[in-house]
């Protein structure tokens, strides 16, 4: 194993604690996710998106609901992950409560061929949410280790410049600096 893997590994254990001990005040919880929702919706990247690719939480992730459902709410185009295997791929959705459980317990929207997102339907100013382990405020990323996001930038490189990417994570998820290798796709601003 390499030395970059062994430090990413030992740092998603110490961030996953830190997460835990913070998730267990549910109230805080709530109202930071809240906060970080709006700080996004009254946010100009956020107004001119049409299309929002966004991410169901897990129970030690920021909840997107109150964002998802503004998006609902102003028409716009909302896409979340869908996993199968080692790939995943975003897919249109037009409400929460159409959203099913799939891998890893996520809900997920209906895997349909017309609902699937590829970079022929990346509009300009797509503005894209992204969950992770840890973050710096520079914007470098790490995640649950598996690359599925990574994976899915590097299938959209024609239409990476369309891509606002911005990196979603409690306080708590905030270091100074992380390890990285060629295959990180860094924030381009990172929301807490």
């Amino acid at each position: 194993m390499n030395e970059i893997f062994l430090e990413k590994s030992a740092l998603r254990k110490e961030i996953k604690d830190k997460i835990k001990v913070f998730c267990e005040n549910k109230n805080d919880k709530n109202q930071l996710e809240k906060e970080i929702c709006q700080k996004i919706i009254n946010s100009q990247e956020y107004k001119k998106a049409s299309l929002i690719l966004a991410y169901s939480a897990l129970s030690d992730e920021v909840d997107l609901s109150e964002l998802l459902e503004n998006a609902f709410a102003q028409g716009k185009i909302v896409a979340l992950p869908v996993v199968n295997g080692d790939e995943m791929n975003f897919f249109l959705t037009s409400s929460t409560s159409l959203l099913e459980k799939g891998a890893f317990g996520i809900m997920e929207p209906s895997k349909t061929s017309e609902n699937l997102i590829g970079s022929e339907n990346i509009l300009e100013n797509t503005l894209i949410l992204v969950p992770g382990r840890a973050f710096t405020k520079a914007g470098k990323r790490l995640g649950r280790g598996k690359g599925y996001y990574d994976k899915w930038f590097s299938t959209m490189e024609d239409k990476a410049n369309q891509l606002v990417k911005w990196g979603i994570c409690f306080p708590c998820q905030l270091v100074d600096d992380l390890p990285s290798d060629e295959n990180d796709i860094p924030m381009d601003q990172v929301v807490f």
